[in-house]
């Protein structure tokens, strides 16, 4: 079939992920290796031949330089937050710390998830792993988002801690 974008003749060439590598570091290396090819002359593009890699790769490269504003956004604004409370830097720091706890923690877990011994074991004939479906975890957009959550979950605690321990 003959395919065009942007008034040029496209080609696919589609390849899976290696296992226990994200997608993005997949296409990363095949560039290297691509960019080694042409410097090297083994491999010579015709003129007016280009290649660019698309799908998954584009919209996970977006979304990584997305998150770079919207990350440190959200926890301003939740200092911000924090101090509207408070009134002073000092108790919105106090609360604020239980988002260094809670990223500290998050990686941990994301660690042991990738672990073949964690959880490896079986209650009533159910093997614990299987059942939470625990294996490598890869950063990707859905765990940065997951932890935005967790930050605001993290202070909220401490704000809901806080009235008790002043009793």
């Amino acid at each position: 079939m003959i395919r065009t974008e942007n008034t040029f003749l496209v080609g696919y060439v589609i390849f899976d992920k290696a296992e226990n590598k994200a997608e993005v570091d997949v296409v990363e290396e095949a560039a290297i290796v691509l960019q080694q090819k042409i410097t090297s002359g083994t491999l010579k593009l015709p003129a007016g031949v280009s290649y660019k890699f698309a799908g998954n790769y584009e919209q996970q490269v977006r979304a990584t330089k997305r998150l770079g504003i919207v990350i440190p956004v959200s926890l301003m604004l939740i200092f911000l937050l924090l101090y509207f409370q408070f009134r002073t830097v000092t108790a919105s720091f106090i609360h604020f710390s239980g988002v260094f706890v809670a990223f500290a923690g998050g990686f941990i877990m994301l660690w042991l998830y990738g672990q073949g011994w964690f959880l490896n074991f079986s209650v009533a004939g159910i093997n614990m792993r299987d059942l939470f479906q625990m294996h490598t975890i890869n950063l990707s957009v859905a765990v940065w988002v997951g932890f935005i959550a967790l930050f605001g979950i993290a202070t909220n605690d401490g704000v809901i801690m806080e009235p008790i321990s002043t009793r």
